[in-house]
């Protein structure tokens, strides 16, 4: 039997990403259902390696003086968060027993590599194209590659790239994307057909988030309000959402300013995360996961978009057929409740074409 590592992104971020934790955790608990040797590479690509987590000011994109005073402030909760998602990150997956970088990643053996299961091909996300998620050290030549699920975000590839990019895909053998329609040049940089699927954590179902699911009692009905960047008209949708249903919201952001209105919940774990996510009332949020998980636990949810996002978001609405809950400004009028067996007979769909594509590439009867 071959032994595959997954080659994604995991805990190495600026901020804390709950997406990229259980991606990686899909992927995974994904091949193990399908009988496939795999372990996850303990890899931080050399953009990343200059992110601290536990001071992540320095590196914080968003420059208005109001989100870095946020930020600020909110440093002991944004290191109680750290604590937490390395304690995931250590208890949760099966990893190599060492962090590997440009610098040693040709140690690494494996008879392949699955690469994918997030935006790991967002060019600007990575400053280029990153030889791990590419599949380009020499200890990934020759080997039975694939890509899973990844993504170029909202950056797709330009006619700049097409050299270098049809040079890359040579390290593959099989090939899927998330989001196939905004994907630049690349179907005509390979031979390859371009497979596609749906996000990982779309291929588990709610009792396997259960498993691992921590919850709080909430003394009181709330919504979530989990931010990924700050949003004045989202924060004001989610405020006058919960005035009209007199609920309290939980606010997952680095906005400490709300703390007067908000119960603040930055220091949440992965665990809590699921926790909160099952139990709200809604879900307002600017996360392609968070959505993700709104509509696993079967949550009212609107989602506003954020740079880099807009496409992924909009290509799973379109898939479940509920491309109204995305939202741009604070709207007036809450809308009919979601049509789960709907929306589930639709993802159904799209997870056969997954698995389908996971047999096939991997070589499983």
């Amino acid at each position: 039997m071959k032994k595959y590592g997954i080659v994604t992104y995991t805990i190495y971020f600026n901020f804390v990403n709950y997406g990229s934790m259980l991606q990686c955790y899909a992927v995974q608990q994904t091949l193990n259902k399908l009988g496939v040797d795999n372990v996850v590479v303990d890899y931080c690509n050399d953009t990343l390696l200059t992110k601290d987590m536990d001071d992540p000011l320095k590196n914080m994109l968003d420059k208005r003086l109001s989100s870095r005073l946020g930020c600020w402030l909110s440093y002991p909760h944004i290191r109680k968060a750290n604590r937490k998602f390395y304690d995931f990150w250590n208890t949760r997956y099966r990893k190599t027993d060492k962090l590997y970088t440009s610098q040693n990643f040709n140690e690494l053996e494996f008879d392949g590599f699955i690469c994918g299961g997030d935006t790991i091909w967002d060019t600007k996300e990575s400053a280029g194209f990153d030889r791990g998620f590419f599949a380009d050290f020499d200890c990934m030549h020759g080997k039975h590659n694939i890509t899973f699920s990844q993504s170029v975000g909202d950056s797709p590839f330009a006619e700049e790239d097409r050299s270098e990019l049809t040079r890359l895909l040579k390290n593959f053998k099989h090939i899927s994307l998330r989001e196939t329609n905004h994907m630049g040049i690349i179907d005509t940089c390979t031979e390859l057909p371009i497979n596609s699927t749906i996000d990982p954590t779309l291929l588990l179902d709610r009792s396997d988030y259960e498993k691992i699911i921590k919850e709080e009692k909430q003394k009181k009905p709330y919504i979530l309000l989990y931010s990924r960047s700050y949003n004045a008209e989202m924060n004001k949708f989610a405020d006058k959402l919960a005035k009209k249903h007199k609920l309290k919201v939980i606010d997952i952001s680095l906005r400490i300013q709300n703390f007067y209105k908000h119960k603040m919940a930055y220091n949440t774990s992965v665990e809590e995360f699921l926790g909160l996510v099952k139990n709200a009332e809604y879900v307002v949020t600017n996360s392609y996961h968070g959505m993700i998980f709104a509509m696993q636990f079967r949550r009212e949810f609107y989602v506003f978009s954020r740079p880099g996002c807009f496409n992924k978001i909009k290509t799973l609405l379109e898939i479940a057929a509920i491309e109204s809950r995305m939202l741009t400004v604070c709207e007036n009028d809450e809308q009919e409740k979601i049509d789960y067996d709907d929306v589930w007979e639709r993802i159904a769909v799209k997870r056969a074409d997954t698995i389908a594509y996971l047999k096939e590439a991997l070589n499983i009867d």
